[in-house]
């Protein structure tokens, strides 16, 4: 025997569902699934009627013998026939997610970056946007793996992200915070396909960096990179403004 009692409106709902009239005719069902043959199969049933229909009917517990059979018979785990809400199938969207930086960037909604995402913090008191995860990135890593067009503009408008060209990462203002990115490129074909020269350079301000320091970063910086070159040659938006004659105001350093 086992401590598993059966509930007897439910036993009814599956025996209905496979087309069972009577008890006697799921013991003999139960006992071909047993294989029990001939006499052995005629003593089972003389013997295991009147406690069986005890069973059904949740006065004994079930005998343990019977709970493959069942699951045969009725298609549906012991569990399930014993309770219906033993299993609980729940949909994608109403899983809860953890709210971090890749959520945020797979959302890529502009009200949340604003209502929930810039006002994240974590145990101490640091905005978790800036935060590096386990996977070693960040809130800027996502919007490039994700393509998060509002996340970009969000950076760009409220934190002024630029590259530093010198050591590859990514200054942001009013907070000045160092975002290196594991996938540079993936964010920089994110910016050209807005077609905006402006925001392009803004982000990727190759003009000031030449003019402050005389050099790209050298063969690790990130101006010198094959992929980049290849994504302004690409782009007729940017590649048109580097020609185009227009004043450029350049940070001076060491107060020139």
């Amino acid at each position: 025997m086992s401590n598993l009692y059966l509930k007897k409106e439910i036993i009814k709902y599956y025996m209905e569902l496979k087309g069972i009239r009577k008890n006697i005719e799921l013991l003999k069902m139960i006992g071909r699934e047993l294989n029990y043959k001939d006499k052995v199969f005629d003593d089972f049933i003389k013997t295991s009627e009147g406690n069986f229909s005890k069973m059904i009917n949740g006065k004994r517990s079930l005998n343990s013998e019977y709970i493959v059979p069942l699951e045969k018979i009725f298609g549906a785990p012991i569990a399930k026939i014993i309770d219906p809400d033993a299993y609980t199938f729940i949909k994608k969207e109403d899983v809860p997610f953890p709210k971090n930086c890749k959520y945020y960037a797979y959302k890529d909604e502009m009200n949340l970056y604003i209502n929930e995402l810039d006002k994240l913090c974590d145990k101490n008191g640091n905005q978790i946007i800036f935060n590096y995860d386990e996977y070693g990135k960040c809130f800027i890593d996502y919007v490039g793996e994700f393509n998060a067009v509002n996340g970009l503009m969000y950076l760009y408008k409220k934190y002024n992200i630029k590259l530093k060209w010198h050591y590859n990462y990514f200054d942001t203002k009013p907070n000045i915070t160092n975002c290196v990115l594991k996938n540079t490129i993936a964010l920089t074909n994110l910016v050209a396909s807005l077609n905006n020269a402006e925001i392009f350079f803004d982000i990727y301000d190759t003009y000031n960096m030449f003019i402050t320091n005389g050099h790209y970063g050298g063969e690790n910086g990130f101006f010198e990179q094959e992929e980049f070159l290849q994504i302004i040659l690409e782009n007729e938006h940017l590649f048109n403004d580097i020609f185009n004659e227009k004043e450029y105001n350049h940070i001076c350093s060491n107060n020139e």
